[in-house]
């Protein structure tokens, strides 16, 4: 027997090797409770039409306004919440070129008289400042909605003020404007005042905080103020002291945090449970302060479980983007592209309750879009989870959604880029496409490490809504997937498909004063369970598509033998048997066949 799977995907280890509880991979699933299921469904937000996806943000407003904005060829377009009605920012021009585009909404607090005097802001004003590193910063005011260039007409007060400089990477930090400018100087903008930069007081007068590399981009961190990320080392910052004159004079405020690795690509960077995770040369880290005052500590990668997509990485991986949900990081990555084509899930709430130790474990991947930048806002309480991609297969519009073939410029051709809203709830059957589902269970070995011959196997499905289709495969260590059956299963989940005198029942809320019967919850039938057995495993029929062709044991017998379940819709493993026969095995010794002259070639297939 094997399941639930509270131990997640594990493609390091050898099939054979895995623990009861950990499978082999899983493609468009997620793993609560230890039952692999279908993973939620992504609504389409909108459309745009253009070659270049640049980036998408969130910004919060004082007043607990939300908006997104996204870039796209050099020109911003901006939705309030729900982000259903779209205006384009006429006044902003970025390079269309550009690989990506950096927000950062800060707070402007205050302004400079004419005589230079600071005159206090009645009502602070949040400005998201739009930078691309060539074009010069471009502002987005969030409470009028005015757009333009920021330049010395608007910054307030005599012709000496200095307004922003182009840059790349900003964080709004401890009422001050970090930009990361000309590479690798980080500078900081006038106090409560983000498009100013005229105060001169860093380190070396005039001349911002040197770092050794390029950088790449910075995140707030408790107790270190600013840290700073280049492609190998960290850095911190005290922002939280606020009078500018103590910076000079405060030992360690330009510090070096960690020589040995650093953040490769921009958007591969996001907090989860209170720690930074980032994407390194090396792989996934999560930086735990707490782990790293002592200095001998070591700083492990933790991807190891995703190998078979990471050994598939393109050699150029700063396209890759990081997002959160929940107790879920998504981490999109360029396997067998150019393009983020398999989004990474690590999962926290597999099996996550009260004085339970389990931690953290990968589920699989997901596949169907190439997403650029991930954006999680929290609007009245929910967080959500948006995905800016070029899409591909069953969620692409048109033919050629794919970022492939490429052109001249590295930009794919003419396309639709989409906004999508992950981690949506399940929905009527009739209105969502049927999501494709894989999942590859370890391989069962004897304990004796005998030869035997696979019989049947038993399967419980759970969690079964709408139809779905299901295929089941088996494989030998040493051959291929060969079908053991296919089938169609159906747990009708609401009205569409009743007979037509069925009564439709409602939910009255609770507390609301609402007649009964007339409340917009509607009663659905529940998930439903069944349990299917497999018949009876019989060798394929052809020598090359036999579960055990490689040891030329075309009787399907084998030491190890695997399982493949593919499925399109909603449904959930929670479990399964595997029934067997063990075969004698011969007391003499066999010299090995010589295979120099004739090669035994296996198609091998990934996700």
């Amino acid at each position: 027997m094997d399941g639930p799977w509270p131990g997640g995907c594990d493609s390091f280890l050898y099939a054979t090797d895995l623990a009861p509880g950990t499978y082999a991979w899983g493609v468009n699933i997620v793993n609560r409770g230890g039952v692999v299921q279908t993973r939620p469904g992504r609504r389409r937000v909108i459309s745009f039409c253009g070659r270049n996806a640049q980036g998408v943000h969130w910004c919060r407003t004082v007043d607990d306004q939300n908006y997104l904005l996204v870039a796209i060829d050099g020109k911003v377009y901006w939705a309030p919440f729900p982000f259903l009605n779209w205006t384009l920012a006429a006044n902003i021009s970025l390079n269309p070129l550009a690989t990506r585009v950096w927000f950062c909404t800060s707070i402007q607090a205050v302004q400079y008289n004419t005589d230079d005097s600071i005159a206090v802001l009645a009502n602070p004003i949040n400005i998201v400042t739009i930078q691309d590193g060539s074009t010069g910063p471009w502002f987005w005011n969030a409470v009028d909605q005015t757009n333009g260039i920021i330049n010395a007409a608007y910054i307030t007060g005599t012709a000496n003020k200095i307004p922003m400089p182009i840059g790349t990477a900003m964080l709004w930090k401890d009422n001050y404007l970090w930009v990361a400018c000309k590479g690798h100087i980080v500078y900081a903008s006038d106090l409560l005042y983000p498009q100013a930069f005229s105060q001169n007081n860093f380190l070396a007068e005039s001349t911002g905080f040197r770092m050794p590399r390029s950088i790449t981009n910075m995140i707030p961190s408790p107790e270190q103020g600013v840290l700073v990320e280049t492609d190998s080392s960290l850095h911190s910052l005290q922002s939280f002291i606020q009078d500018r004159t103590q910076w000079q004079t405060t030992q360690g405020f330009q510090g070096d945090v960690n020589l040995e690795i650093g953040l490769v690509a921009p958007f591969a960077i996001a907090y989860m449970h209170g720690m930074p995770w980032m994407l390194t040369a090396r792989g996934v880290i999560s930086y735990d302060r707490a782990q790293t005052t002592n200095l001998t500590s070591v700083i492990m990668t933790q991807d190891g479980e995703m190998m078979r997509s990471k050994q598939l990485l393109h050699q150029d991986i700063r396209r890759s983007c990081m997002g959160v949900w929940e107790n879920c990081l998504l981490l999109a990555v360029p396997a067998s592209s150019t393009f983020n084509r398999h989004t990474w899930i690590l999962d926290a709430g597999v099996a996550a309750k009260l004085n339970n130790p389990l931690g953290n474990c990968w589920t699989g991947i997901w596949t169907g879009t190439f997403p650029v930048q991930f954006a999680s806002p929290i609007v009245n309480g929910v967080q959500h989870n948006y995905e800016l991609s070029y899409s591909s297969g069953y969620l692409a519009l048109n033919t050629g959604d794919s970022p492939s073939p490429m052109v001249e410029t590295g930009l794919p051709p003419q396309a639709y880029i989409h906004l999508y809203e992950n981690m949506i709830p399940n929905q009527i059957d009739d209105v969502e496409s049927a999501i494709s589902c894989s999942f590859e269970t370890k391989a069962f070995v004897l304990a004796t490490d005998d030869y035997y011959r696979f019989v049947f196997a038993e399967f419980m499905l759970v969690h079964i809504r709408g139809i779905v289709d299901v295929q089941v495969y088996v494989a030998g260590v040493a051959g291929n997937y060969q079908l053991l059956f296919a089938t169609t299963l159906r747990a009708d989940i609401g009205p569409w498909g009743n007979p037509p005198d069925a009564v439709l029942y409602y939910v009255a809320s609770a507390g609301e004063a609402v007649p009964q019967g007339f409340t917009t919850e509607f009663e659905n039938y529940r998930s439903q369970v069944r349990h299917l057995r497999s018949a009876e495993f019989i060798v394929h029929a052809s020598p090359d598509g036999a579960a055990c062709t490689e040891i030329q044991r075309l009787d399907g017998v084998d030491k190890a033998f695997q399982l493949m379940i593919q499925w399109q819709g909603r449904m959930g493993i929670r479990q399964l048997k595997f029934f067997y026969d063990r075969q004698l095995q011969s007391p003499l010794g066999v010299c090995p066949t010589d295979e120099s002259t004739e090669p035994h070639i296996t198609v091998e297939a990934t996700a």
